[in-house]
């Protein structure tokens, strides 16, 4: 069970006591205005402030002053107190903030002065790894294992160090764990610290300069300005338990009401919430104070985590896309099952459907909505039996379940909505290839997927032959067909004329988006996926005067299924990438692609099928020519039996894994 500890703010410490000489960003004022931040805020203010300037000339006529100090945010604190003239204080800690309070330089209710509760930024930790991350190293629990190196700052001496100890604890005493377990837990991992650096810029150094350590607890965006400025060349992970280390900002009243300022240190506290500078913030790796409220579907950052994990991927170099543009980093998020062995070969992948996810094992229950959608095949003794096997089942991205999608902030802080870029099946394999090297999986001994998730294991096996053993490729097909678009286009066609789709701009609108039209799209799906006979005995006992009624509910109930889960952008975004299905593109034609694949194949078709029919599957055998065993499914349940009726699949899985 996951957690997100919703704590009231971080020490982000930087030279710890040492305070910066205040600097004026521009002269000509009366009265200069002094901010006073920690240090990691620097890069964001030095774009933000001249912004603000020229917006408070164009307000008022007058040139504004600003002057800055930059160091850790429990020493600026302290100088604030000890007499630095500060108007404005951007903290890490909002147990800072109320030092201040108690010191009478903040009037008591600073939390509502400003828009989101006085925040402006936050952050969790994260885990910064060696290139390829070597120890495998994901999960707190991690931490805790036999060789693992561990850099962290002293939590006496830094306030981003407590961060890291809460992190520890509440990994285990908020996820069903004890308290005496959660301090055995943090015992054993600070045993495995080294040293304990003063604070997290040396505890930094001595992770990238002096080499020191398999991993290093640092906070999310440290990581993201360390990987821009190429002083980090790994990848990093954000564990599935963290905590959000939010960041206030609040005007010193005493400073201000003595210099008589007031109004220009309000108009940039204020200004720090604007779009303007939370986009800056964000580039800068600070994530904006709160997600949006009026969502509808999919996960975001703040629900519960679930079984999920994650990992950052092209965070050194961006992924370019097939149809153009790039994007990085990108998150994908991911479950597992079983152990990686020490040879790192007994791993499979299993490639979810298109409505599908990780959570492909396990219950219902926070961060899920449903048991795993393969939950009786995954597990000790069964066909993917844990005992044998690493079983890995990432979220694709562009959807929404955890991995980068539209639904995602973008650098400038606002959903990507319509920006997304255009996706194919190959851009979403590449991302998981990228998953793969990130936890040390040369080969797989298996990849196994139905229907988008087929189209996406086709892909591995052509694309990198070498790296599949076996493959299982369960109602799927080579390519879209010209009876598959049509079809995909009027459910695209659906959620655009819903009136609150806004053009997909639709993420902060009451409205919570075009639900009308997702579900309207989602019945067409369901059409699609069954077939006549299964319609027709699920509605053989329904009154012929209410048969009608009777599908409209049935169809309604479906859709409220995915519309509850599912966002209307990635719906269209993984709808097209579908359309664009095409193993023979560029590689000289399907036959030609198809005779790249070298692993064992089995192929599994539904009878019910009328997405991607049986006769789909035999092209698909026919042009493998040798290697291949087909089979044919008997069902009445159509395109989704292989999710609804798993059972029957049970033995053909077991044998496929040899």
């Amino acid at each position: 069970m996951g957690l997100a500890l919703l704590l009231g703010g971080c020490g982000g410490q930087g030279q710890q006591g040492q305070v910066q000489n205040p600097r004026s960003t521009q002269g000509g004022g009366d009265k200069p205005l002094l901010l006073v931040s920690y240090a990691v805020t620097k890069s964001a203010y030095d774009k933000i402030l001249p912004r603000f300037q020229a917006a408070w000339k164009a307000q008022t006529g007058k040139d504004l002053a600003i002057r800055t100090s930059y160091g850790g945010s429990g020493s600026q604190t302290r100088a604030i107190i000890d007499g630095l003239d500060a108007d404005v204080a951007s903290l890490a800690l909002a147990g800072d903030v109320m030092k201040l309070e108690k010191a009478g330089l903040v009037d008591p209710g600073w939390e509502q002065e400003l828009p989101n509760g006085s925040i402006i930024t936050h952050s969790v930790v994260a885990f910064l790894t060696r290139p390829g991350n070597p120890m495998g190293i994901n999960k707190w629990a991690d931490l805790a294992r036999p060789g693992v190196s561990v850099v962290t700052a002293n939590p006496k001496t830094s306030g981003r160090a407590r961060w890291n100890f809460l992190g520890l604890w509440g990994s285990v005493a908020r996820t069903g764990g004890t308290e005496a377990q959660a301090k055995d837990f943090v015992a054993a991992v600070y045993r495995k610290v080294d040293n304990l650096p003063r604070d997290a810029r040396e505890a930094t150094d001595t992770f990238l300069k002096r080499g020191q350590g398999d991993v290093l607890l640092n906070y999310e965006n440290e990581a993201i300005q360390a990987t821009k400025a190429g002083d980090l060349k790994a990848p990093f992970v954000v564990p599935e338990v963290n905590v959000r280390i939010e960041a206030p900002v609040v005007i010193v009243d005493r400073n201000v009401d003595r210099h008589g300022n007031r109004a220009a240190a309000e108009a940039l506290a204020k200004y720090l919430s604007s779009e303007e500078a939370q986009r800056i913030f964000a580039e800068e790796g600070l994530k904006p104070p709160t997600a949006s409220r009026h969502r509808h579907g999919g996960w975001r950052p703040g629900d519960p985590i679930g079984q999920r994990q994650f990992s950052q991927l092209f965070g050194d170099a961006p992924l370019q896309l097939e149809l153009g543009g790039h994007l990085g980093p990108l998150t994908l998020a991911w479950e597992s099952w079983g152990q990686l062995n020490r040879a790192a070969d007994n791993a499979v992948l299993l490639l979810h459907g298109f409505s599908g996810d990780s959570h492909a094992a396990g219950p219902a229950g926070p961060g899920h909505g449903a048991p795993g959608w393969w939950d009786g095949l995954i597990g000790a003794g069964r066909a993917l039996d844990t005992d044998r096997w690493f079983v890995l089942s990432p979220n694709v991205w562009g959807g929404c379940q955890g991995s980068t999608g539209p639904s995602s902030l973008a650098p400038d802080g606002r959903a990507w909505g319509p920006r997304f870029l255009a996706l194919t099946i190959r851009d979403l394999v590449a991302a998981e290839r990228q998953l793969a090297n990130h936890l040390g999986i040369a080969r797989w001994h298996a990849v196994i997927g139905g229907s988008m998730g087929g189209m996406r294991a086709l892909e591995w096996a052509i694309d990198e032959p070498q790296r599949v053993d076996r493959l299982l490729l369960l109602a799927t097909a080579a390519r879209c067909s010209a009876e598959n678009i049509p079809f995909h286009l009027c459910q695209i066609e659906a959620i655009r004329q819903d009136s609150h789709f806004l053009g997909g701009d639709y993420y902060d609108d009451p409205s919570g988006g075009p639900q009308r039209g997702l579900a309207l799209a989602r019945s067409i799906a369901t059409i699609t996926y069954g077939c006549e006979r299964e319609l027709d005995q699920r509605f053989a006992a329904a009154d012929p005067l209410g048969r009608e009624q009777a599908i409209a509910t049935f169809l309604a109930a479906e859709s409220q299924q995915l519309v509850r889960r599912f966002d209307a952008n990635s719906y269209i975004a993984l709808t097209q990438a579908m359309n664009r299905h095409d193993v023979g593109r560029g590689r000289g034609g399907i036959d030609s692609a198809l005779g790249r694949i070298t692993a064992r194949v089995r192929l599994v078709a539904v009878a019910s099928d009328r997405l991607f029919p049986p006769h789909r599957h035999q092209e698909l055998a026919a042009g493998l020519r040798s290697g291949v065993t087909a089979s044919t499914m008997e069902s009445q349940l159509g395109h989704d039996a292989y999710v609804l009726e798993a059972g029957k699949l049970s033995e053909i899985v077991r044998q496929s894994m040899g």
